[in-house]
Parts: structure tokens; sequence; C-alpha cells
């Protein structure tokens, strides 16, 4: 293989060698400029040490391991310099949705899947605790994690719970 400079992906290639653009370099200067005064008013957050954050990465690195399909919402908003404030998400979903693979059979299923992350001693919010309730009241899984432990006790009695209905329905024909 070539040095790094030959390689199309290196950053040294894409300095000797920029892509063509459509704008004039007196636009991209002026997009530049605001760019870099916008970088300068808004303050740049570390990576968070938090307990609930440390304790999100570790669900989500556990579900990894697992194989299950998740995502990390986040909600919240925040402030422009120009004063406008942005929404992010919607407020009250949770931390972690994704979905529980579970086999029945042949049949593969996924179930909607929740999880609300939350540091000992720190609660749900109401709107959490309804977007939970409105999960479950679906059939879908939901969960307020204080630790990974709760999150593997609640997926195991929700496996459980479904097995011994699915049990049921079948002796019962």
């Amino acid at each position: 293989m070539s040095n790094d400079d030959d390689d199309l992906f290196s950053d040294n290639y894409r300095i000797k060698h920029p892509l063509p653009t459509p704008f004039s370099s007196k636009l991209e200067h002026e997009i530049e400029e605001m760019n870099q005064k916008w970088r300068a008013k808004t303050p740049r957050k570390k990576a968070s040490n938090k307990p609930e954050a440390v304790l999100l990465k570790k669900i989500m690195k556990w579900l990894d391991t697992q194989g299950f399909i998740h995502d990390r919402l986040n909600a919240g908003s925040f402030v422009t310099p120009e004063g406008h404030t942005v929404q992010l998400g919607k407020l009250g979903h949770s931390d972690i949705i994704g979905l529980y693979p579970l086999r029945i059979a042949k049949l593969a299923v996924g179930i909607y899947m929740a999880i609300e992350v939350k540091a000992y001693p720190n609660r749900p919010t109401e709107k959490q605790e309804a977007f939970l309730a409105r999960v479950r009241s679906q059939g879908g899984i939901a969960i307020v994690a204080y630790n990974i432990l709760d999150v593997q006790q609640a997926l195991d009695a929700y496996k459980k719970q479904l097995t011994s209905q699915l049990a049921r329905l079948l002796t019962k024909r």
C-alpha cells in the first residue's frame, strides 16, 4: 500500500487535492467566518462523567453485546447565539429505544422497548412516566433502569411472562 499522502481517505490527500466546489471562494470565506463566530459564542461541552451518562453508555454497550437494535434519543433544548430556542426530540421520550428480539417457533418478533436511564435517587418525570405507561399499554417493554441489572431482570421477566402466556394459549387448543 502507498504512503498516507496518496491515500484518498487521508487528511493529507484532502488538503493537497481539495474537492471542486460550486461556491465562490468569497462566499466560502463568509460562511467560514460565520461558523467561527458561532463556534466562539457556543460553549463546548466536555464528555460527561455524570453517573447517568456513564450508566447510559454501559447499558448501550450491553445491548450491543446482546445483539439488540437500539438507539439513543436525545431530548432537550438549547438557545442559539441569535437567541432562538431549538427543541431536540420530544420531551418525555425514553433515553434508549429499540427492539427486543424474540423467536417464537420459526417466527421472529421484534417488541418495542423503551429504557429510561436514571442515576439513583433521580426519578422519571411525569412526561417520562406517561410515555413509559403508553409503551406498556400497547404491549411494549418499558424499563426504568438504575443499573444494568435492572435492564437484564426486566427483559428476563418479560420473556418469562410472554412465554407462559403463549404456553397457556397453546394448551387451550
